[in-house]
């Protein structure tokens, strides 16, 4: 498994229970969380901080079976708050923990949120309507939602009707937080996708939780590595970045109508940390899971040109763009206290585009204040508020100097967002002026991937078409094992195939086969394998990790009983009017058919 994210994990997780010995292997230097991540001047520091949605069923079955209690490692369900230059643009609410009844949804988010749009007058609010039409319409069959996905979110938002104003002032910031992109440049289906998934599906939809101690790394990693090497042998090779995938021609007894070539091998650098030396290593393999992001699958397709040759679905998908992300971190001689401890920052120029949010540590870690300072000089009354700030879509920050970006944050931005923060000539006879007493900048070039209008189409499947033994596993995957039309094979990798490692005539009869077999109906049709979690997240990145793993164990072996499967919980169904509304969507698409007429006549 090539990746130690949620969805490298999920996997080793599932390979192990299914009787696999596992190598999991990652460039990082401590991918289980076993130390903490420290700054130079010796605080804790953890890039990006991420919150836990009510519909992250599969990532609070894994706390379950490693027999930790929610209660223990999150915080309460928190609220959210928009910040603009202007003051505060919006608070989501905490529905969950809220006396209002539970309503269907959209009505129930429209009218306990009557009051929490403090700057959006509601004739904006109400304009949102255009779009749910095109959440019931985006998953009619597969080529409508490739249409979708052709399309701007920017567009989609036009033709449906939706105001600037709620665009500028409450839908683009989110976006810039959520796919980490403005409207304009991404992908209309993934937009709504997400827009669903977190906001849509139900009145609780929205409702977020956050760590309260430790991190992501030594709460969820450390605990499962330790009990996948103690129960199943697990590896972990650190340090280690993988350089290519080696492929072969597929034996006689392993070729059939699904694929064509086979893995042999990983090849991959490991850094020595105590000798400075990076050695070269080959692992023999029996299958593979590539449980990277686009800008990992790139580096790695770059050094197998074998595999570039034979899979143009890798190809594609290691083309598609990447974002970049900055995570900083300020320790601050004053404590001040806001609104909500989970903030995004709206409309500001200083953003250069960017997205942007900050989390008040001290409120989220209120239990556990001592983890972080670490270890510190500071007394317990010189220490005041710990903040959390990333930005997202940051390409036009990332050149700025570590200082330029402290500046940023402390004198534009969080004095709009902080009162308190705000200083005053009083201030600074007094010498009440927050004083900050560390920071620290990292900056991630294309640590995420980029859902840009028409991505759908290169976003890489879980199987890979043509080599039997690949699978591959992120958020950003297409939760899919159905065959693509066999003409699609590379007649280039026919014809550059050596007669040893590839006798011709046993490929050109194979392809003929399966050319002429008719495309019948799949059992497996569009989306039937997909799960219900959406966009960039965590719950979605793991459970692709379970799901990859699952099928690699049925196709590697092929056994009566079959292997164990790795349980995938779905999210809660699609509400009843959602339903309805898709199937009478569906159903009126299917009656104006014939007479030419489509329902849809913005889809190109």
């Amino acid at each position: 498994v090539v990746g130690a994210g949620w969805a490298g994990w999920g996997a080793s997780k599932s390979l192990c229970e299914a009787g696999f010995q596992v190598t999991l292997v990652d460039s990082l230097n401590d991918p289980a969380g076993l130390s903490v991540g420290i700054t130079r001047s010796g605080k804790p520091f953890e890039p990006g901080h991420k919150g836990f949605w009510i519909d992250y069923p599969n990532i609070m079955q894994l706390l379950k079976n490693l027999n930790i209690n929610e209660d223990s490692v999150f915080t309460p369900f928190t609220n959210s708050t928009f910040h603009s230059p202007f003051g505060v643009e919006a608070t989501a609410p905490v529905f969950s923990a809220s006396s209002f009844p539970e309503l269907p949804s959209p009505i129930g988010q429209v009218l306990a949120t009557f009051s929490l749009f403090e700057r959006l007058p509601i004739e904006d609010r109400a304009s949102i309507i255009g779009l749910l039409y095109a959440m019931l319409d985006m998953d009619r069959n597969e080529k409508v939602f490739a249409a979708y996905d052709r399309m701007t979110a920017h567009d989609l938002f036009i033709r449906m009707g939706i105001s600037k104003r709620l665009v500028d002032d409450f839908i683009r910031p989110t976006l810039l937080v959520g796919l980490f992109k403005p409207p304009e440049e991404l992908s209309a289906a993934l937009v709504m996708e997400l827009l669903y998934y977190y906001a849509l599906a139900h009145q609780t939809s929205f409702d977020v939780r956050w760590l309260k101690t430790g991190t992501i790394a030594n709460t969820f990693f450390a605990p499962l590595y330790k009990k996948l090497h103690a129960e199943y042998n697990l590896t972990l090779l650190s340090s280690s970045r993988v350089d290519s995938v080696v492929v072969t021609a597929a034996n006689d007894d392993q070729i059939n109508e699904k694929s064509l070539y086979t893995v042999r091998s990983i090849k991959y650098s490991q850094y020595n940390n105590k000798t400075g030396q990076t050695c070269k290593e080959e692992l023999p393999v029996d299958g593979a899971i590539l449980a990277l992001g686009a800008k990992g699958l790139s580096a790695v397709m770059k050094g197998s040109p074998a595999l570039a040759r034979i899979s143009p679905q890798l190809s594609k998908a290691a083309s598609m763009g990447s974002i970049d992300c900055i995570a900083c971190r300020l320790w601050l001689d004053k404590t001040h206290r806001t609104r909500s401890p989970s903030n995004v920052f709206s409309r500001f120029d200083a953003l250069r585009g960017a997205g942007g949010t900050f989390f008040m540590l001290d409120q989220l870690h209120a239990e556990h204040l001592d983890e972080l300072w670490g270890d510190t000089k500071q007394t317990i009354t010189e220490r005041g508020s710990v903040i959390a700030v990333d930005f997202y879509n940051a390409g036009a920050l990332i050149p700025l100097s570590d200082e330029d970006i402290l500046k940023t944050i402390t004198e534009q931005l969080l004095p709009a967002a902080i009162p308190s923060f705000q200083t005053t000539a009083s201030d600074e006879v007094s010498n009440n002026k927050t004083t900050v007493l560390d920071f620290c900048v990292e900056r991630f070039p294309g640590a995420v991937t980029w859902f840009s209008p028409g991505s759908y189409e290169k976003r890489p499947r879980t199987a890979v078409q043509e080599v039997g033994n690949l699978f591959c596993a992120g958020d950003w995957m297409v939760m899919s094992t159905q065959p693509v039309d066999p003409t699609t094979v590379s007649p280039f990798a026919l014809e550059t195939s050596s007669a040893k490692d590839r006798p011709l005539k046993r490929l050109k009869d194979l392809l003929t086969r399966r050319k002429e077999q008719s495309l019948s109906p799949s059992s497996v049709t569009f989306k039937s394998e997909e799960h219900g979690a959406k966009g960039l997240c965590q719950e979605r990145a793991y459970v692709s990790g379970l799901f990859a793993a699952n099928k690699m164990a049925q196709r590697l072996l092929p056994q009566s009983p079959p292997p164990a499967q790795a349980e995938i919980l779905p999210v809660r169904d699609d509400e009843l009017q959602v339903q309805l509304g898709r199937l009478a969507n569906k159903r009126l698409s299917e009656l104006f058919r014939p007479l030419g007429i489509t329902i849809s006549p913005w889809l190109r």
